[in-house]
């Protein structure tokens, strides 16, 4: 448990309108478990709260600003490419390669595709994943490269315009993760 006088800040912040996170007490070891918080019960028994961290603002010049150079400075200004992982790119490169093989390089740029079809294959590849298969049989690459090309033909095909939004309307399925979230985290319903 925090002292209190830690707990009166974190109180007081969330007075003053700054953002709350809340942890169960037996996850505290993992920093990613913090959720925000509306209106906390402050039941500090079974949970941590702090104040909500800021994030690294990308365009914002201090955000990642490592010296003080001047192409530093304007650097930051541009989309971070550096923080996407080479690996992750590999993979993804090794599910593309396969799939110009099969139906030609930029194919979505040529003809219209659906939503639907990529990310019903890239859920495939990621349930095959869950299932302890690493590299799809047909094509040697990673399964989770084929799930990050999917879902990248469809950013790509909808920045080319050739993109099929065959959607079906919304279930409110961020409702049920807000209410499983909330049970979980102990807040109220009005949170």
């Amino acid at each position: 448990m925090k002292n209190i006088d830690d707990m009166i800040a974190v109180m007081q912040a969330h007075k003053e309108g700054r953002e709350i996170q809340v942890r169960e007490k037996s996850s505290s070891s993992n920093e990613e478990e913090w959720y925000d918080i509306r209106r906390p019960a402050w039941d500090w028994y079974s949970n941590d709260y702090r104040v909500k961290q800021e994030e690294p603002v990308p365009g914002k010049p201090d955000t990642f600003l490592t010296d003080n150079n001047p192409k530093t400075r304007v650097g930051a200004m541009k989309v971070p490419l550096h923080l996407v992982s080479p690996v992750a790119t590999f993979h993804e490169a090794c599910a593309m390669a396969d799939g110009a093989k099969k139906y030609g390089p930029f194919n979505w740029r040529e003809e219209n595709v659906s939503v639907s079809t990529y990310i019903a294959a890239a859920l495939r590849h990621i349930y095959a994943y869950l299932d302890g298969q690493e590299v799809a049989d047909d094509s040697g690459a990673h399964h989770l490269g084929h799930a990050r090309a999917c879902l990248g033909i469809i950013l790509d095909a909808d920045a080319s315009g050739t993109l099929i939004d065959d959607r079906p309307p919304p279930a409110n399925v961020q409702e049920l993760f807000d209410y499983y979230h909330n049970k979980r985290s102990g807040a109220t319903k009005e949170d």
